[in-house]
């Protein structure tokens, strides 16, 4: 049972970023807006190999936003974003084909099962071929349509993504919600190995201790209108 339990948990975990020695993301006086109403001002912040950096602060304050600029979902008017030291400021769809993205939508198919959506994105999005019933069997996912699934369920899936595509930057959007307590054990976990095999995780939560990180950009109403963030 203790090794079975053990090759879950290896199937779980990406294989060792070929080039971790260059992964690295740096935000550049980033402004966030919505319309033409400006959310966050003047973001700095850099991260290299084997970091967790964790953006919290209350609702409404821009997490989601600030996320959905650095993956391409909404437009840059000012700042720069590079990674892997280039400049990928004016190339969103660039960004997205490096950047590993959960958030509060899902991106999973209703009328599905739970393992034909993760083939789904094996079969498009990966070269690898991981072993899909394992690593449902990791998240403790049953294989039954996801229109019946809970919500937990379906956020399970969805993190199960991470496992599938191999990018070395994850931008996770309050991925503990819906998770019950077993669920956040295991998010810990694929995280605190991506950490170890060189990858970077960026991840906005209102729970930050859950991820044991020091390198914490803390958002708030208060803050002064330009802010520069080092972790």
């Amino acid at each position: 049972m203790k090794d079975k339990i053990k090759d879950l948990e290896k199937l779980a975990i990406k294989k060792e970023i070929p080039d971790k020695k260059m992964t690295s993301i740096n935000i550049g006086s980033l402004n966030c807006i919505i319309g033409n109403k400006t959310i966050l001002s003047d973001i700095k912040f850099a991260a290299n190999k084997s970091k967790i950096i964790v953006i919290t602060g209350p609702n409404g304050i821009g997490k989601s936003t600030l996320l959905k600029t650095i993956l391409g979902l909404l437009p840059i008017v000012k700042g720069s974003i590079t990674i892997n030291d280039r400049d990928c400021t004016n190339d969103p769809e660039g960004r997205k084909e490096k950047l590993n993205f959960i958030g509060h939508k899902n991106a999973l198919n209703e009328n599905f099962t739970i393992f034909e959506n993760l083939r789904y994105w094996q079969n498009f999005f990966s070269s690898e071929k991981t072993d899909i019933h394992t690593l449902m069997d990791f998240w403790g996912l049953p294989n039954i349509k996801l229109s019946t699934c809970s919500e937990g369920q379906k956020k399970k899936t969805a993190l199960a993504r991470l496992s599938i595509i191999g990018r070395h930057i994850w931008l996770l959007d309050e991925p503990t919600s819906n998770l019950d307590l077993l669920g956040q054990k295991k998010l810990l976990q694929i995280v605190k190995e991506h950490q170890i095999n060189g990858g970077i995780s960026i991840i906005s939560t209102h729970n930050p201790d859950l991820f044991k990180t020091k390198n914490v950009i803390e958002l708030s109403n208060f803050a002064p209108k330009k802010k520069i963030y080092n972790v």
